[in-house]
């Protein structure tokens, strides 16, 4: 997810039927239900915004200003404030896919691009005159790169991207409602998953909205009522899409993280993980105040991102959901379609599989 950069002007779960619930490895099944599960894991790709992006806002931004595109800038900011990663992530190091990546021992490409909306286009509107970077753009671009090889059904597509959409909403003043904005959202993200497996991609793993009236920067520009309501119902609606969905692919994994589960996890016992702030931005920005002492120790990087401590909690829970769906065997019912939810290590989840 991104935000503003220093140098922006502008301000700032649907009922369920039929379960496998699985809590902390221990497998409880209900009726007419079996597991989905992933395969062997051969690569990730990663498409989405500045929670997921290592370095490819910088690479494009830098890209613009050198090719003078009116009113570009360098993103997350320019290195020599020292306020971000050196490699351009928008934190202070590995973002939670890559951590998710390590865990797994597997490759990652990561296309996902800081202020990537879900659809197409970018928070940083004048980035797109230069290069679609929203997740069709970079869905399009894996497409382009992988033209003519054979698919790879083994590799898993991390799909993670919401938060500009309401942050360009609530930013700029866009018309409609957010009740619109949170249903085309959800829509975007199901169509990722559809144009992706129409190239023949088999494992998804679908992240949903973070919980975006925690952050410093809604907080302190007054959006908490928009944000918490966007995040209610792309969170509402993303199952049940995902589901409608599931049933009309074949032999598709789609596998639904629930961020707003762990982010709870973590900031209720903030202690057990080492945190001993998870209100205040670490290094903030908006204004520029000298970074804090113990980065490790905060909830926030700056004030609309997760310092690198928290992205490894979660990368590291991410790989424990995705491994327990490797292992994970259920009989099957004499359904065509089964639907799993599944508690994490610490967050929590949904899959869905379709023969």
């Amino acid at each position: 997810m991104l935000k503003k950069s220093l140098f922006s002007i502008p301000t700032i779960t649907g009922t369920l039927a039929s379960v496998v619930v699985s809590i902390a490895g221990i497998a409880i099944q209900s009726n007419q239900a079996h597991a989905a599960s992933f395969g062997s894991i051969s690569q990730i790709y990663a498409y989405g915004d500045s929670y997921s992006d290592n370095g490819a806002s910088f690479e494009i931004s830098t890209q613009a200003v050198n090719a003078g595109v009116p009113d570009s800038f360098i993103l997350p900011a320019d290195p020599a404030l020292g306020l971000y990663d050196s490699e351009g992530r928008w934190t202070n190091g590995a973002t939670a896919v890559e951590v998710l990546s390590d865990n797994l021992g597997v490759g990652l490409t990561d296309y996902a691009v800081g202020g990537a909306k879900s659809g197409d286009g970018n928070y940083y509107s004048w980035l797109d005159s230069f290069e679609n970077t929203g997740v069709f753009g970079q869905i399009e671009q894996f497409k382009a790169e992988t033209t003519g090889q054979a698919a790879d059904e083994d590799a898993l597509h991390f799909i993670f991207a919401s938060a500009n959409d309401l942050f360009e909403y609530a930013d700029f003043g866009l018309p409609g409602t957010v009740e619109e904005l949170a249903t085309q959202t959800v829509d975007n993200m199901v169509e990722s998953v559809s144009s992706l497996a129409e190239s023949g991609a088999k494992q998804f793993l679908v992240v949903n909205s973070s919980d975006l009236d925690i952050l410093p920067g809604v907080i302190e520009f007054g959006q908490v009522e928009e944000a918490a309501l966007f995040t209610d119902l792309v969170n509402q609606l993303l199952p049940e899409k995902l589901e409608t969905l599931s049933q009309e692919l074949d032999d598709v994994e789609i596998a639904l993280y629930d961020h707003v589960a762990i982010s709870d996890k973590i900031r209720s016992n903030p202690q057990n993980f080492g945190l001993t702030n998870i209100n205040d931005p670490c290094q903030a920005v908006f204004p520029v105040e000298p970074v804090c002492a113990a980065p490790d120790e905060y909830y926030f990087w700056d004030e609309y991102h997760p310092t690198r401590r928290v992205h490894q909690i979660i990368g590291e829970d991410m790989a424990q959901f995705v491994a327990n769906y490797q292992v994970k065997s259920v009989p099957e019912s004499s359904n065509s379609f089964g639907l799993v939810v599944f508690f994490g290590l610490l967050g929590t989840g949904l899959i869905y599989k379709r023969r």
